[in-house]
């Protein structure tokens, strides 16, 4: 993230937009060093507010929670469905993703019990 904000202040400050742009808003000139950088960052970033993963369907030797078929792993009869098996949060709001889960989810427990 950090390097990411560098960059895009490096562009800022260039030619041709360093003429149009003006001055720096956030984070502004104060921020210079490394550790400016990382002080400015954990003040002033917040959290999506989408979380994911915390049951991850992985490898359980991954640090997965369920697997394939949505089952926890040490338990019998317990499936997870719902945000909290996308390992990573998806580059778009959750929301589409947590459809597909309950679409899949619904395939997998109609033919478990056919």
């Amino acid at each position: 993230m950090i390097v990411a904000a560098k960059y895009m202040r490096s562009i800022a400050s260039a030619e041709p937009m360093s003429s149009v742009w003006g001055t720096e808003y956030e984070p502004g000139n104060a921020v210079v060093t490394d550790e400016d950088w990382e002080a400015y960052t954990r003040a002033n970033t917040l959290s999506i507010y989408h979380p994911v993963g915390t049951c991850a369907m992985l490898p359980r030797k991954d640090g997965g929670v369920v697997d394939p078929k949505l089952r926890v792993y040490g338990v019998s009869r317990l499936r997870v469905v719902d945000a909290s098996i996308i390992p990573i949060i998806p580059g778009a709001h959750i929301q589409t993703a947590v459809y597909g889960v309950a679409e899949m989810a619904a395939d997998i427990i109609v033919a478990a019990w056919k």
